[in-house]
Parts: structure tokens; sequence; C-alpha cells
């Protein structure tokens, strides 16, 4: 069979669809040889079909046959897909799924391709699941319960204002893809076939995409066997788009009952370009610039004294939702008490920069910004993800051909040096209050403190502002510190030169562990750790330390404040230094480019060197916006069924302890100012704690040299906080069942169970409890969800600040409440018979399923990610380096009896029951 080359509209400009090749029957594909990530393989079927190819009668139908797919098909039973595909590694969920939105379903496998045969087989049953998907009634019967329930987990605010979005700017009454209740009940496997005929019968409706590590020619014949045997079909086709046109500025307000407290949202359409030439890039360019001059003006007022501005959330697009648009959004949120005046000042910001444009010191910011983010996209474009490549390729095929990613990253690079200020001036109004803009407040469901009155007398206000005559002034510029203590010493070194990493202790007690990492495109990534645990803290103590780590964030370094330093770190590129925490530990995350290290090394010496931020007013400052910013934060937690589930847990099985009780927004208001200063004093005074790893582009002599001048010079300026034993928290819940009722919004069960789980230092028991997480969710899958009683079961390891880990295996339940409790006792029966002789066959099956799994998902091509993180992990829990395998995956000595052991000890006779009930149920 001849494949002709896709023939399009004549573009100036270079487009994946260059790469497309036909089938006589009209399939589009892609066949794109790439060792990305070798030994392994993307392979995507996208169907341009919808949501909007739906009657009313239909709604959910199109995503109902998503689901279906996965059922059986002409040539494979129900089950035998995952199974198969299990048993060499592919995770169903992560590597082998599917979606469907408003303009298509797109079906996505990731395989690994050391196996011709394995691979061959996976482009067959991706081909048997779209053109011969088996739509027996049974199936049809009990899927209906799972789309229910994922219609449940779905309600939102989210899809709130997005059905707000359809509405007021496409004028389209929006339902959600996976339909209704009202029309998933009344759909049936016929009507569901008619359905499939109509639509997935149209292979020039359908595109198959391989991108990976495979024999080229090979894969294009597997294509021409498979998919060139789908025939065309004679049903009719009608058009799925919906015109974009041009909608006046509208205001609106939404009230919602998850909304814990007011914010606005800038909601702006776009018409996507047809040619997309220099004119117009340079016009996306100066609108791009505009609105992050607008949104860095908007966080500098969050950051002032009385701010009635409490945080502010730059552009991000939404989610395609309309081809031929696209669709951003931009929030800010105003202090509780000030609405009115946080949208007038944040209105006031948008007209300033409108009428005056940027300083020419902001748009330099914002270009150096926007110039390091393209050429470190440009210099990472070889290593683009295969799933990046394969979802651009779709979306193209979704709408209509665009340049590629290269081509647009280089004609900004071009363009954007000869951009001047002048050229930004006049695009935020547009952006704000233009034509297709939609400014959106969503307040609480039942606060009516602010309503349509205040929005519209708001709106009316911000055309009479007045426009101060010129910008405000820059700072002026500051000296950086150049006088730096002498270098410290070396007091121990290692070198592991296979793996091209050298540990070193500092005299100062750091530990520092450099890894080179070849081809490491000219950036060095810098991670620091410190073990510092408050499982022993009441809540506000807990949470005062979190505000401490939050604060030495964003807080300035010497006499630079934190905008001072974005000026400067502008003409470094270097990633401004951030600090995390979690219950145990302190994280230190920076990046920069090989040739600003230096930079970077001083900027690190000076942030764990001064403490005279401390006596600042701007730390008061940071202090009353972040205590403000967490009331904002726990409001909304409280009101979320998942934050009440963990808050049951934490009370059931920490009842013997005195700290067990969640954070709450009164404990917020109770933390002090004197109180974040002292933790604030531990993290940064107290340095020899500090477990730092480097990793990147380097010289291993000279980062050596480097290290020892700027973190070996760095001395404790207070004496390290020791924590105080409240008790230990023991875990032994012994068959507990707790029953719960979790509000009117919940209209069907969930439930927990909960195991302790292995939190040592020996690495065999590390990778036996991993793999075993992947055994009882692959287990309970098969037991429960194939038989349509539970939904997405997940077993997770948390430690949720408290002093020792536990698993929990969440189950939501797609059936009557009655049945929860029948379900949990069968879910725990079917973990316990993995114990049973005759299941030994089954256990032993699970087993090599999940040792393929995480063999298949070690990275080959090894990031600077993993390497951050399996250095961090040596110092986390005290792996010795010299004896661990390259990747962190010896896994092979595992044996069926370590896996019996850990359940014994760990799953058996040792876990809590916890069902929530929908409010009413008996």
């Amino acid at each position: 069979m001849s494949i002709p080359t896709l023939t399009h509209a004549t573009t100036p400009y270079p487009t994946y669809h260059d790469k497309s090749q036909k089938l006589k029957n009209g399939l589009t594909f892609w066949v794109l040889p790439n060792k990305v990530e070798p030994g392994q393989a993307y392979l995507s079927v996208a169907v341009n079909v919808g949501a909007l190819n739906e009657e009313a009668h239909q709604y959910g139908f199109a995503h109902f046959l998503e689901h279906v797919a996965f059922l059986g098909t002409e040539s494979f039973e129900p089950g035998e897909i995952k199974e198969y595909l299990e048993s060499i590694g592919v995770h169903f969920g992560a590597d082998l799924n599917a979606s469907t939105d408003l303009n298509s379903t797109i079906f996505k496998l990731k395989i690994p391709t050391r196996n011709p045969e394995q691979l061959e087989k996976g482009v067959k049953m991706l081909y048997e699941m779209v053109f011969r998907m088996r739509i027996a009634p049974d199936q049809v019967e009990k899927e209906r319960r799972v789309i229910k329930e994922e219609i449940r987990q779905r309600k939102s605010l989210d899809v709130s204002v997005t059905a707000l979005v359809m509405e007021k700017m496409f004028g389209k009454a929006f339902h959600p893809t996976a339909g209704t209740n009202e029309t998933l009940n009344q759909c049936n496997a016929e009507e569901l076939r008619n359905f499939y005929k109509q639509w997935y019968s149209h292979p020039e409706l359908i595109a198959f995409i391989a991108v990976g590590d495979f024999n080229e020619s090979q894969m294009e014949n597997w294509i021409k066997t498979y998919f060139g045997q789908a025939s065309p079909s004679e049903f009719p086709t009608k058009p799925t788009t919906i015109e974009t046109i041009d909608t006046p500025p509208q205001f609106f307000i939404h009230r919602d009952k998850e909304c814990t407290q007011p914010q606005f949202m800038i909601i702006k359409k776009i018409k996507e370009a047809k040619v997309y030439d220099e004119s117009f890039l340079k016009k996306k360019l100066a609108q791009t610039i505009s609105i992050m001059g607008a949104v860095l003006r908007l966080q500098e007022l969050s950051d002032q004294v009385d701010s009635p501005v409490l945080a502010v959330v730059p552009p991000i697009p939404f989610d395609r939702l309309i081809r031929g648009a696209e669709v951003y959004q931009t929030a800010i949120i105003p202090k509780q008490g000030k609405e009115v005046e946080g949208l007038l000042r944040a209105l006031q910001v948008f007209e300033t920069m409108n009428s005056l444009g940027c300083t020419n010191q902001e748009m330099e910011l914002i270009k150096s910004q926007m110039q390091v983010q393209i050429e470190s996209s440009l210099d990472n474009i070889s290593n683009t993800p295969l799933e990046e490549i394969a979802k651009y390729i779709i979306d193209e095929f979704i709408s209509h051909p665009v340049p590629t990613l290269e081509f647009i990253l280089k004609a900004f690079s071009k363009i954007l040096p000869s951009l001047e200020a002048s050229a930004v001036a006049q695009k935020i109004t547009k952006f704000v209050k233009g034509k297709n803009t939609l400014l959106l407040a969503i307040v609480p469901e039942n606060d009516h403190s602010f309503n349509e009155s205040d929005l519209v007398r708001a709106i009316e206000q911000s055309d009479h502002f007045e426009i101060p005559a010129a910008n405000p002034t820059p700072p002026e510029s500051k000296a950086f510190p150049t006088d730096f203590p002498p270098p410290g010493k070396i007091d121990f070194q290692q070198d592991f030169s296979d793996f091209q990493i050298k540990e070193i202790r500092l005299s100062n007690g750091m530990q520092i562990c450099l890894k080179v990492l070849q081809g490491g495109e000219n950036t060095i990534y810098v991670n620091a750790i410190k073990p510092w645990s408050v499982l022993h803290l009441d809540p506000i103590e807990r949470r005062s330390y979190h505000m401490a780590c939050e604060i030495a964030s964003d807080c300035g370094i010497a006499n630079f404040t934190r905008t001072e330093l974005l000026y400067l770190f502008k003409e470094n590129s270097i990633q401004f230094p951030t600090i995390s925490s979690s219950g145990d530990e302190i994280s230190l995350n920076s990046s920069t480019y090989s040739s600003s290290i230096e930079k970077l090394f001083q900027i690190l010496h000076l942030k764990l060197s001064d403490l005279s931020y401390l006596d600042s007013e701007d730390f008061e400052r940071k202090f009353e916006n972040t205590l403000a910013a967490y009331e904002h934060e726990f409001k909304s937690r409280e009101s979320q069924a998942v934050f009440r589930i963990e808050k049951q847990v934490f009370e059931l099985i920490t009842s013997n302890h005195p700290i067990s009780r969640s954070c709450t927004v009164e404990d917020i208001k109770k933390i002090s100012l004197e109180k974040v200063r002292t933790y604030f004093r531990q993290i940064i005074g107290h340095v020899s704690d500090f477990q730092f790893s480097i990793v990147g582009d380097f010289e291993m002599e000279e980062m050596e040299k480097l290290v020892v001048k700027y973190l070996g010079s760095l001395s404790n300026q207070c004496q390290r906080m020791e924590p105080t034993d409240s008790g230990k928290i023991t875990f032994s819940p012994k068959e507990q069942f707790k029953i719960c009722h979790f509000g009117k919004n919940e209209e069907q069960s969930s439930a927990l169970l909960v195991f302790p789980s292995y939190e040592g230092k020996d690495q065999k028991q590390f990778l036996v409890k991993n793999l075993m997480h992947s055994i009882i969710e692959s287990h309970i899958i098969n037991q429960l969800r194939m038989t349509y009683k539970v939904y997405s079961p997940s077993v997770k390891s948390e430690n949720l600040n408290f002093p020792y880990s536990f698993s929990y295996l969440y189950l939501s339940l797609t059936t009557d409440p009655k049945e929860a409790e029948t379900i949990i006792k069968e879910a725990k029966t079917a973990i316990r018979s993995l114990l049973e002789p005759e299941q030994q066959d089954i256990l032993k099956q699970l087993l090599q399923n999940a040792k393929a799994r995480r063999q298949n998902r070690e990275p080959l091509h090894v990031t600077a990610e993993f390497w951050l993180g399996y250095l961090s992990n040596t110092f986390r829990y005290g792996f010795a380096l010299d004896r661990e395998t390259k990747y962190l995956s010896n896994i092979n000595g595992i044996t069926i009896d370590d896996i019996k052991d850990y359940l014994r000890n760990y799953f058996i006779d040792s876990s809590l029951c916890l069902i929530s009930y929908p409010e009413g149920s008996q």
C-alpha cells in the first residue's frame, strides 16, 4: 500500500504536519524515531470526536466509548489488554490511559520497545480498541456505575467556572464530557453502537502517532497492516466546531458553595492565528510582556503593608476548550473585608500600565526572564519528553497546522531583543476590559457582603482613575557584597569515579555530594536538605515553623529586597533560591547556568549567614501577609471532604498522643511574630546540618573550590534547637471500623484502609514496600475494580506530619452505601488471600509485573532531577553510595517470601477501616 505525503495548505514555516503521512483510507499518521527515552515508545490514537459531536440525549457518549474501548475487542477478551500490558511493565493508568474533551478522544500507550513482538502487539491493541471495539450490554451496564462515580469526583469549582466560560464567551450551553446522570441512565449498548458507527468509522477523523526508540520502517509496516484495514464509512459527518465570534466585555458574579473567600478572575478569549508571521509573533510577545509587567506590579502590591491584595495568579491557559481559540485566566485574591478595595487597586495597576507601559527597568527584567526561558527551552529541545511531542502533534491534528515549537522559540529569540517599552503600552486594557473579556467575581454561596452593584461600581471607577504623569522611579542599583570570610576546609572526601560523584564533608559539618552530568545542557542544579523534625510540635508550633520557611524562601538577602534581587538575578540567569518544609526536613533549591555558578554560591552564602532581616519592617510585613494567606488556605481546606477524611485518620490512629490534632483556622490566628522569628533563626542560623547535592555540567575540581570557599566559610550563629520528646505514637488499630458522614455534597460512599508501613533505612525493605504497594493496587483492581465495585483504587505512603509512616488504600465505592462495609471486608480478604498456598501463582505474577513496571520506568537517560533525588536519598535514608546500583533498582533479589513477610508484618490484622457515607444515609 502506498503512503503518499499528506497534502495541506502550504505554510512558510515548518510544522509537524510536514512529517505526517496518510493511508489510502484517509487515516493520518506520524512515525518519529526518537531516542530521548531509550527503550520506550509513546503511541497515541487521536479521534477527532468529542462532546461537541453529541446531541442532547447523547451527552457523555464519546466519553463512555473511551471507557468501553478497554473492556474488550474482537481479538482481546475483557481484562486481557490490561493483563498482558502489565506483564511487560506497562502501568495501567500511568502508561495506558485515555481522555475525552469537547473536541477529541485520545488513547495513549507508553510501552517498552526492546521486544518488537511486544511493540507490534501494542500497535494492534490500539487499532482494535478504536476500530474493533466490543460493546457488550453487560459491560456497558457495569461501566455505567464507574462513570457515575467519575462524575461525582469531578464536581468542583473549576468545573463550574468552565461552564460559565463556555456559556458567556462561546454562547454554548456547557455539559460535562462525562455526561449527566440522566443521559447515562438512559444510555444502552445499542445507542452506543450507533454513536460508535457514526463517528469511529471515519478514518479521516483519526490519527496515529508513534514517537520513540524503534525501527521506523517496521513501525510503518505495522501501521499499514493494522490501521490500513479500516474502511471508510458511508455515515455522514457534521461540523463539530463552534465559531469563535467576538463578544463584548462581560462582568458576572458566581456564588459557589465550594468557594471560601471571594476572588476575581480575568478571563480572556484570543482567536488563534491562521498565519504565524513576524507581525503576529511580535504582537503576541508585546501582549505577554505587558501582562507580565502588570503581574509584577501586582505582586509588589501584595507585598506592601496593609495591601488589600492577598495574592495574584499570573495568566495561565485553560485546557483547550474550543478549537480556534485560546482562553487565558488570571486571578486576584483580595484580603477578607477588602474585596472592593483589592479589585480597585488591581484595576488601577492595569490602567496605569495601559497608559504608561512598563518602565525600562521592568522591560529589561521581563525580557531577560523570557530570554532565559527561551534559551533554556531551545537548549533542551532535543530532550523533549515523548509524551510532550505527541501532545503537540495531536493538538495540530485536532486544530490546524502551527509552527513547530523550535521555530516559534527561535522567532521569539530573534524578535525579543529589539522589542521596546513603547510597543507594550495600550495592551493591558484590551486584556482586562476589551472585547472577548470576562471579569468574574467568585464568592461564597451565602456571602452577600459583595454583590453585583459593588462589581459595577468598581468597573465604573476604573474608567476614571487618576493616572500618574509618569511611571514610578526605579530603585537605585546597589553594589553586591564582595567581601566574604576565608574559605573553610575539607575534613573528609571520597571519590566514586564510576558515577562521576565526589562526597565531601566540610569542617563546619556540612555534607556535600557533587555529581557531574554529561550533556547537562550547561545548567547546574543545587538541592540541600536539612533534617529537622517538627513532628513533636503542636499544630500552632508546626505552622509557625512552616511560615518561617516560607518567609525565609521569599525574603531579601543582605541589603537587597526580593524585588531588587529579581533585577540582579536577571543578569545572571539564577533561579530564585526557594526554601520549603515537610514534616521532617527543610529543602533548599536553585539552579543557574555554569557561567553564573559563583554568583549563585555567593547568594546562597548570604542567604544562610545574614540574620539582619529578622529585625526589618519587611519581615513583619511578610509575616502579616503570610498569616492572611494561611487563613485563606485553611478556610478552603476545611471545606474539602479529603481534608476532613485525613483529619479523621489523624484522630483515630493517634488517639494516644497529645499532638494528634490537625491545624485549624483558629490555630492560624494564634501564631505569633516572635515564634516565627525563633524558627527563622534556627533555619537560617544553624547551617551545619545542611546536606547539599550539586548536579550538572561542571568541572569537579572547580566546583570543589567554590564549595569550600562559599559553603565552607559558613558558621553556625545559634545553637541547634533540639526536639522535645512528646512520647511515641503507636499504630495498632487492630481491625477498627469508623463510620463518618461528610455532607450533602457526597453522593456516594468512599473508604480508606489504613496500614502501617516500613520507614527505616534498610534498602531492601524500602524496595519491598514500593513493590508491595504496586502489588496491592493491582490485586484490588483485579478483584474489585474489574467487578465494578470500586473506582480507581490507589495505594500511597504518607507521613502527614507525624513521627510514623503509614500506607493507605483509598477505595472510592461505586455502590449503594449499604454495601460499603461488605466491600471493605472483601478488599481485606483479597489482601489476606495472597498468603494462601493456592494464590501463590497469582502472587508470583503480581510480583513479576511489579518488577517489570519498576524496571520499565527506571530512567535510562538519567536526568538531573533523578540524580538530585538519588543523592538526597543517600542523605535521607543513609543508603551507602558505594553499595548501590546506578539506578537504585536492585530488585531482582526480592522474592515471594519477602513479600509475604511484609504482608504479615504490616498488612494482616493491623488496619483501620474508615467509611464515609452521604449525609442522611443509614
